[in-house]
């Protein structure tokens, strides 16, 4: 089968997307299918300027061509509920349902998903997405709940991410009460990630004298201010390792014990909480999008408040004092994920939904 699959760039050393890192897991976990990916998305740093807007004209003739000459089976749609993705990504819905192409739509959270009341022209579009009889995926049953009532939504399908794991299986961390605590965070550095929360937290931590080494990977659009920031507080202890992939990421995942997405808005399930839980790490999240479902608080990590950088320091003080704890909630995470996130699972349960 010969599917379109849309998505931001997959190169996570132009743009560090978790929309991105889904779709990279699926082109190469499916291999029983042809997969043509178009880029629809902004890069990290690329400005809306004519370069820009030429590039997408470029992916909507592609997009077009495949479509209308029927080069194409189906059409895997990845849809963010955020404002760009909405505006950019609608007209092609639109079009493909105009020339009664096979569609499968694939949501992956954002501002709007939880949004109490979303502008008016916002609630407009997306009853008209998720009407229609195509199969729409989600990440939870929370999510289809929301969708169903909020904007009524037909044929939703619940399919949470996944992850590869054959890396993780062969780890296996030890307690260890004298090393320093290494804490990650991994993804796109954007104030909606809760940078702030971690910021305010660390200087607590630094204030009380304990030792901690904080690695943070990725890019976005606070990168500069966030790596300032921490630098300032940690010194030599704070390490910005740039954007990971492949065996640089696997290490990095070996080397830390605790994942850090203190998020304020806009997740769906991201792939790095997932990937972190699998290695063993502890992972301290807040209740937003679906990481609530993955997460449960004080069996397999920890939920804080939002905004909340004193819960934050209280846990991490909790886990570098009690280090067979640190290890048991890792221990628990590891296991949840591998019980419940299997990729042969998911790439079959996919594929049902594209016959």
């Amino acid at each position: 089968m010969k599917i379109i699959i849309t998505a931001p760039s997959l190169d996570p050393s132009i743009n560090v997307s978790g929309v991105s890192s889904v779709t990279s897991f699926i082109i190469d976990n499916n291999k029983n299918n042809k997969y043509i990916h178009i880029e629809l998305g902004k890069r990290d740093n690329e400005r809306r300027s004519i370069k820009w807007f030429i590039r997408i004209l470029s992916s909507f003739w592609s997009f077009s061509y495949l479509s209308l000459t029927k080069r194409i089976d189906i059409i895997h749609f990845n849809y963010a509920l955020s404002k760009p993705s909405i505006i950019r990504d609608t007209p092609f819905i639109f079009f493909a349902r105009l020339i009664k192409c096979k569609m499968v739509m694939h949501f992956h959270g954002g501002e709007f998903l939880m949004h109490e009341s979303p502008p008016k022209w916002i609630n407009v579009c997306l009853k008209y997405i998720f009407s229609g009889n195509e199969v729409k995926i989600v990440l939870s049953d929370l999510e289809k709940e929301i969708i169903e009532n909020k904007f009524k939504g037909n044929n939703l399908k619940v399919l949470s991410n996944c992850v590869d794991l054959q890396e993780a299986e062969e780890l296996t961390k030890q307690t260890n009460h004298t090393k320093v605590i290494k804490i990650l965070f991994l993804g796109r550095i954007t104030l909606s990630k809760g940078i702030e929360t971690i910021i305010e937290a660390i200087k607590i931590i630094k204030a009380k004298e304990i030792p901690i080494i904080f690695i943070c990977a990725g890019k976005g659009p606070e990168e500069v201010y966030f790596i300032e920031q921490m630098s300032k507080i940690l010194g030599s202890s704070f390490e910005y390792r740039g954007v990971l992939k492949g065996r640089d990421k696997v290490n990095v995942f070996k080397e830390t014990d605790i994942f850090l997405l203190p998020s304020l808005f806009g997740e769906g399930l991201p792939m790095a909480l997932l990937e972190a839980m699998s290695f063993g790490l502890v992972p301290i999240v807040t209740n937003d999008g679906s990481m609530k479902f993955v997460v449960a608080n004080e069996m397999n990590g920890f939920i804080i408040g939002k905004g909340n950088y004193n819960e934050l320091v209280r846990k991490i003080i909790e886990l570098n004092q009690k280090r067979d704890k640190l290890l048991t909630l890792g221990n628990s995470a590891k296991k949840y994920i591998f019980q419940n996130f299997n990729p042969e699972d998911y790439i079959k349960k996919l594929n049902e939904f594209y016959e």
